[in-house]
């Protein structure tokens, strides 16, 4: 094996190196394992909201037809005396 080989293997400055890139590999993967997560619960909590939303809706839309339906029923009584 040729000299400078071996004093490059051998040398602090590139176990530093590799050492630094493989925190940075587990540290980028760990990042991208908790952005998952939190995608996840965001979008959970996203489509929970939405479909109370929905419900709260639906029943304002019913409580303003009920409340048509008794103005006009209130109105053509009032019109026939």
């Amino acid at each position: 094996m040729p000299d400078w080989i071996k004093t490059v293997l051998t040398s602090e400055f590139f176990w530093g190196v590799i050492v630094g890139l493989v925190l940075a590999a587990i540290g980028a993967w760990l990042q991208a394992i908790f952005t998952a997560r939190q995608q996840r619960k965001a979008q959970k909590d996203l489509i929970t909201n939405f479909c109370i939303d929905t419900v709260n809706n639906l029943k304002a839309i019913v409580e303003d037809m009920v409340n048509h339906r008794q103005r006009r029923s209130f109105t053509e009584i009032t019109w026939r005396y």
